[in-house]
């Protein structure tokens, strides 16, 4: 069985209602990842976006915070949600991203997916001193930073 690995994304704004076809087919594409999408404290339109999303893709979930929060204050939330719902050893988040960037992430995040947890592991096993859980909460856009760079670098021994 592959391991789930859980997925917070922050949404400050929702800019282009016409990106919600391709937001659900790119949540239902990707296997073994529970998302969850936090409103913080936007209009109610962008909740309805994201929990029209949620409705379409079993491997999705909206919590909504009502009065605006730090963007950790909010993954925070995220966290606690799904560590309450879920079964997740690992748990990443994104924020501060426009709508086309967080697809080209998850798009990312779907070839690379094994990659990324096999980082995820050896990072938290070089750690000497045992982490809180909020602690072991990863930024997933700087994980697949990190492999991009580990892949240019390999490359380059190569050549």
């Amino acid at each position: 069985m592959k391991m789930k690995l859980g997925m917070i994304i922050v949404f400050n704004y929702f800019e282009k209602a016409n990106l919600i076809d391709f937001f659900i087919k790119k949540l239902k594409r990707v296997k073994h990842v529970q998302f969850c999408l936090v409103n913080n404290n936007n209009d109610e339109e962008t909740l309805e976006i994201l929990s029209e999303i949620a409705e379409q893709c079993k491997n999705t979930s909206v919590i909504n915070i009502s009065k605006s929060k730090s963007n950790t204050s909010a993954v925070r939330a995220g966290a606690r949600y799904m560590s309450r719902h879920f079964n997740l050893k690992h748990i990443g988040f994104i924020t501060d991203l426009h709508d086309q960037e967080i697809l080209n992430i998850i798009e990312e995040l779907t070839k690379n997916q094994n990659e990324v947890l096999i980082q995820i592991n050896k990072d938290q096993n070089s750690k000497t001193v045992r982490q809180t859980f909020f602690q072991r909460l990863f930024s997933i856009t700087d994980c697949l930073n990190n492999l991009r760079l580990s892949q240019e670098n390999a490359q380059q021994t190569i050549n």
